[in-house]
């Protein structure tokens, strides 16, 4: 497919080679900081751009990356150049509903359900795509979009994919800030995070092949408010870690009455 690419953030960098390198033609990549356009489009011998009015109605794909807010913003601007254009516009946000391009003949969704830090090359497979469209042959291209990167596709509702992507936040952001908080504790004490790796890796493990309520484990589940309240002494120091590990408790407390 011809494509072109709107924005030059982290999404961008990864997603733009990699259409590049499963055969795809990247046309044009915009973004208002024309050097950040150049890092990328130099990388997928494509043409660098800082003026939307500059982008060409002719190709396949129109993809979309940039923040959530800047969403409509650049769906409005480019309303009327695109008015007759058969391109599909795609934008790749979990949390913005499809309906912001229904400006667009053809629009849709296609977001990649990873958090694009030091994405290693066999990772790629194991990412999702979560997509939508506004007719099915959109949805059929956006599919195929996918499938000729060798990831898996899944079809969601805006719904959908919104639900998903809080849960995304909730557990990828939050548990990311606790692994923060944690390494401070750890220090102080002369430990290090990398002895619990394999404790939390087996713990996604098991909360991906089993019901993760039936796994619970720990004082909170038990009850054992001895152990509980020693925890908590021991963290004064750190409110932060202590208020979390108090709201945590309480909640485990009470799914488990």
């Amino acid at each position: 497919m011809k494509i072109s690419i709107v924005g030059a953030g982290n999404v961008s960098k990864h997603v733009t080679p990699k259409l590049q390198s499963h055969g795809h033609q990247i046309h044009q990549v915009f973004n208002r900081k024309i050097s950040k356009a150049k890092t990328i489009a130099k990388k997928v011998n494509a043409t660098a751009i800082n003026d939307l009015f500059k982008l060409d109605t002719q190709i396949d794909v129109l993809l979309i990356m940039v923040s959530d807010n800047a969403i409509s913003e650049v769906a409005e601007k480019l309303q009327k150049r695109f008015s007759k254009s058969k391109c599909l516009v795609l934008h790749s946000s979990g949390s913005i509903s499809s309906k912001e391009l229904k400006s667009f003949k053809n629009y849709g969704v296609f977001y990649p359900l990873q958090t694009f830090r030091k994405i290693k090359k066999d990772e790629w497979k194991s990412i999702p795509i979560l997509y939508t469209a506004n007719s099915t042959p959109n949805k059929r291209k956006i599919k195929e979009l996918a499938n000729s990167l060798e990831m898996k596709s899944v079809l969601k509702s805006d719904k959908q994919r919104k639900s998903i992507h809080l849960s995304a936040v909730i557990l990828n952001n939050f548990i990311n800030h606790l692994f923060c908080l944690n390494e401070a504790w750890l220090a102080k004490n002369d430990s290090n995070f990398e002895l619990l790796v394999p404790l939390i890796d087996k713990t996604i493990s098991n909360a991906a092949s089993n019901d993760a309520c039936s796994i619970q484990t720990g004082p909170a589940k038990r009850k054992d408010h001895e152990v509980i309240d020693a925890h908590l002494k021991s963290l004064k120091e750190f409110p932060q870690l202590q208020n979390l590990y108090k709201v945590f408790s309480e909640s485990i407390q009470k799914k488990y009455k």
